[in-house]
């Protein structure tokens, strides 16, 4: 069964007209690099920083200046990007030589995700209290990432958060003592994932289609089976984890989970969730296949279907691309973390950002994007040519209602109709019109826009003038 690819083309019902943009104003796509902290070093994470982020001369030459985030752990006992380099167990554990470094970047934005709380090799699991103590040391540097990622799929991982399809983790369960969900949510994690929402075959979420056989022929190349098929691997058995479902109830499943990057979902406790969806590929994400990810093809193709992409990666690991998965797991990079061709893949990267063809943020900064567009209650008041806007709130379906910032509408641009020659924007009460430019999107067939200019936030500080300022302190 099917749908109609106009109800998936419209991202929300106009209003009175207006639409909200996919994309800040003038890019077409966009996309948002989710980089593993897996055996990535400090060295290999200032090599593939100074070059992706900074400006400066580096080996691989200029810097391409693009705002790429990153993830990390409290704790590693392989001493990859850490806080400790310990296991969450040794109570009187030293900080790393770069929890100085770490702290930095999480407060500029560079570093906005935990890739779950550590990796070690010690038979043992985090417990209630551990996730508590956990969260303490994040709260005591003064640092609050939103985004959660799960690592690994062994016992020691049993504190993950893996909601409906989830047997053997057990973090959002409240009757385990692993559960952690609700303290993560009390820090202020908000957007998670999990190994279920990595997309092996379709790079582009969001995807505009030009006619219902265009879609047709997308949603039939589609595996729904991970989403309907829960396999228990203790007793071998499979479940439908949405239980017993009508055709009419499966099929506004599958409208929520296709062509979606944010999925509101419920945790195992009842309370909601919010998911997000990341590209992975055929291959396991390395530094040695990025290029099959990103190339100058797979981002032609993210322009012509509008669509946007948060890829998946672990830039910590070195393996050759397309490799058997009997294979060693890898090795840990080292620099340089980019041969020609993945350099080569960013090169692209960077050319369609600055010919502002597609939008390349940070990660937190494009869920915050995506949370905005797609659960911001706006009114529209017409008086003969001439519109007002009024932005409302934020009626998040795991957060509840909330008040707007102008911050918080950074980017957001609306597509008026072709008789509106004046338009006003309000924030509540507050006029912000000023906030705002004016112009024509040839994207919605030279319709008027208005826009919020996208304004980077994230400030990258280059591994040099890092390590020039702790000679002189």
């Amino acid at each position: 069964m099917s749908w109609s690819f106009r109800d998936e083309n419209n991202i929300r019902a106009p209003n009175n007209g207006v639409l909200v943009r996919r994309y800040p104003f003038p890019y077409q796509a966009a996309v948002t690099i989710s980089n593993d902290t897996d055996r990535m070093r400090i060295e290999a994470f200032d090599d593939l920083h100074d070059y992706v982020n900074g400006t400066s001369e580096t080996p691989y030459g200029p810097g391409l200046g693009l705002e790429m985030s990153d993830s990390f752990w409290i704790w590693s006992e392989s001493r990859c990007l850490s806080l400790f380099h310990s296991t969450p167990f040794d109570k009187d554990a030293c900080l790393s030589p770069e929890a100085d470094r770490i702290v930095a970047l999480a407060k500029n934005g560079i570093i906005d995700a935990l890739h779950n709380f550590g990796q070690w090799r010690v038979n043992e699991y985090m417990r209630r209290d551990d996730s508590k103590r956990a969260l303490d040391i994040l709260d005591r540097f003064g640092i609050a990432p939103r985004i959660w990622v799960n690592h690994g799929g062994d016992l020691r991982m049993r504190h993950q958060m893996e909601g409906r399809w989830g047997f053997k983790r057990f973090g959002d369960d409240p009757d385990n003592e692993c559960y952690c969900y609700d303290l993560l949510r009390r820090a202020g994690f908000l957007f998670f994932t999990h190994g279920l929402m990595s997309e092996q075959h379709r790079l582009g979420e969001n995807r505009f289609y030009r006619d219902q056989g265009e879609f047709d022929r997308d949603l039939g190349s589609f595996d729904f089976q991970p989403l309907f098929r829960r396999y228990n691997k203790l007793d071998g058995s499979y479940s439908n984890p949405f239980g017993e479902l009508t055709a009419e109830e499966e099929i506004a499943v599958k409208r929520k989970f296709f062509n979606k990057v944010l999925v509101p979902e419920t945790a195992k406790d009842g309370t909601p969730m919010l998911l997000f969806k990341r590209f992975r590929g055929i291959d396991r994400p390395s530094a040695g296949n990025f290029v099959t990810q990103i190339n100058y093809y797979s981002l032609r193709d993210l322009v012509k279907w509008r669509a946007c992409a948060i890829v998946y990666q672990h830039f910590g690991v070195n393996r050759p691309a397309l490799s058997s998965p009997s294979q060693s797991s890898g090795d840990a990079s080292k620099p340089p973390v980019l041969d020609l061709h993945n350099r080569t893949a960013f090169e692209y990267l960077a050319d369609f950002n600055r010919r502002r063809e597609i939008w390349v943020p940070a990660k937190y900064r494009f869920l915050e994007f995506m949370r905005v567009r797609d659960f911001m209650d706006f009114d529209v008041r017409s008086e003969e040519n001439a519109l007002s806007i009024i932005i409302r709130d934020l009626n998040c379906p795991v957060d509840g209602r909330s008040k707007l910032s102008v911050d918080a509408i950074n980017g957001i641009a609306f597509v008026l109709p072709r008789t509106a020659e004046q338009c006003r924007i309000y924030l509540g009460d507050r006029e912000i019109t000023s906030y705002f430019k004016r112009d024509t999107d040839n994207l919605s067939l030279g319709r008027p826009v208005m826009y919020a200019e996208y304004e980077r936030k994230s400030a990258y500080i280059d591994s040099s003038e890092w390590y020039n300022r702790a000679k002189n302190r």
